[in-house]
């Protein structure tokens, strides 16, 4: 390839990676989408109240934190394997026990999770979508966890998932129990 043609080719790129971003960008805007929390709103610090049952307004909410999720980071969604993130309904200003995370290549929805067991640790490098403006810090996690949840089907689930997988879930439920992982 001649030096004209490459750098002809990396302009095009460059152009065609800002168009797309600039799509979603524009997409996440007009969505329906709900802002995620930032810290220090009060609400991130409250314990989240069970759901009674799962009904068509959980489902929504679900589908509604999944797309947030989807705009948020397109690339780890594109990329199934690297799907590692999560959110919780706090984090969207629902005080209910909801969370969706990104596991094992695939997005779980737990409703009412309860974690049973937790074996092992190790330190999880983690960062919050609510808390922005917060580095990366070192958190100890469990390297094990056996969760309990129901899913959007109201059934019972069991979830095992081990260091990362683990680390996110204990993260997402901390959220759902009013603790931030500055907080350690």
């Amino acid at each position: 390839m001649h030096k004209r043609q490459f750098i002809k080719a990396g302009i095009y790129g460059f152009a065609g990676i800002t168009g797309v971003m600039g799509l979603l960008k524009y997409f996440h805007i007009r969505s329906t989408a709900l802002p995620i929390v930032s810290y220090p709103d009060p609400i991130l610090r409250r314990v989240s109240g069970s759901v009674s049952f799962v009904n068509d307004e959980i489902i929504s909410l679900a589908n509604n934190m999944i797309g947030i999720l989807k705009t948020r980071a397109p690339i780890d969604f594109f990329l199934k394997g690297s799907l590692c993130k999560g959110l919780s309904a706090p984090q969207i200003g629902i005080q209910k026990r909801l969370m969706v995370c990104g596991l094992h290549g695939a997005l779980e929805v737990l409703v009412n999770p309860e974690i049973l067991i937790k074996k092992g640790s190790y330190e999880n490098s983690e960062y919050c979508l609510s808390l922005p403006d917060f580095p990366t810090r070192m958190v100890p996690r469990s390297a094990y966890v056996k969760v309990r949840y129901r899913n959007l089907q109201d059934q019972e689930q069991i979830l095992v998932a081990t260091k990362g997988s683990a680390g996110l879930i204990e993260h997402e439920m901390d959220h759902l129990n009013g603790v931030l992982y500055i907080d350690y």
